[in-house]
């Protein structure tokens, strides 16, 4: 059912998609995190971030937990939004439920710094990775450069590359 319910969130038939859980919920086949995820994407694809929050309490309320690709997926969705603050929440949220950031949450957290301007603190994470667990993939290292880079700030970047040991 999953692919079925993917198919209709990249049409953009959410309603339809949601049918189809209410429909495999009711055939015994209940939907687990992977399906959720879908539905997530499908909502964060259209800017539906209510929704979603209603999606992340129906899925603790059946019994099931969020996974950290389903807060990559919002977290990723608010940043290209400009939400960044938000993004930041369910960066907090995630972690608050015990779960453990990736290296692609950490590409996301980095390019939503970098979209907001807030180069010191994308750096500073970067020169913190090792305290948090994360070896910083040079694609992280990378996103970063590539932003200073954009905006002008090329001495920032050979800062950056000086600071930086792979």
């Amino acid at each position: 059912y999953t692919p079925i319910v993917q198919g209709y969130c990249r049409q953009g038939r959410i309603e339809e998609a949601r049918k189809m859980i209410d429909f495999m919920e009711d055939s015994g086949c209940p939907p687990n995190t992977f399906t959720y995820n879908v539905l997530i994407k499908g909502l964060c694809d259209d800017a539906r971030f209510d929704e979603v929050k209603q999606v992340l309490a129906e899925i603790k309320m059946k019994g099931q937990k969020p996974n950290t690709f389903t807060y990559d997926i919002i977290i990723d969705a608010l940043s290209k939004k400009g939400m960044a603050k938000e993004a930041f929440q369910q960066y907090k949220n995630m972690q608050g439920e015990g779960l453990y950031p990736t290296d692609y949450t950490f590409c996301i957290i980095l390019n939503c710094l970098c979209f907001n301007g807030r180069f010191s603190q994308a750096i500073s994470l970067l020169e913190r990775s090792t305290e948090l667990n994360w070896r910083a993939a040079v694609v992280a290292y990378n996103t970063v450069m590539s932003r200073l880079c954009d905006t002008d700030r090329c001495s920032a970047v050979l800062e950056l590359l000086v600071r930086i040991t792979f």
